[in-house]
């Protein structure tokens, strides 16, 4: 369960590849932030920000795998 009161990341925009690197450090660390433990919540965190692009890209990375079914450090 969520125990800080720290700001969300923005969403994830996939047009500046640059940023990627910084975005994923932000996502990691508002994850543990949060005191999210379950695999489940922190999968349902990043996909919440990640938005349907990169989503898409994900599943078709995971394929045939379920993203849901992956663990929040294979998918980041």
């Amino acid at each position: 369960m969520a125990t800080s009161h720290s700001r969300t990341p923005p969403d994830f925009d996939m047009s500046h590849p640059a940023e990627w690197p910084q975005w994923l450090h932000r996502i990691r660390s508002y994850v543990l932030l949060q005191g999210f433990s379950r695999e489940a919540d922190k999968v349902d965190v990043l996909l919440t920000v990640l938005g349907s692009s990169a989503i898409t890209l994900l599943e078709g990375l995971m394929a045939p795998r379920d993203i849901e079914a992956c663990t929040f450090d294979e998918l980041t």
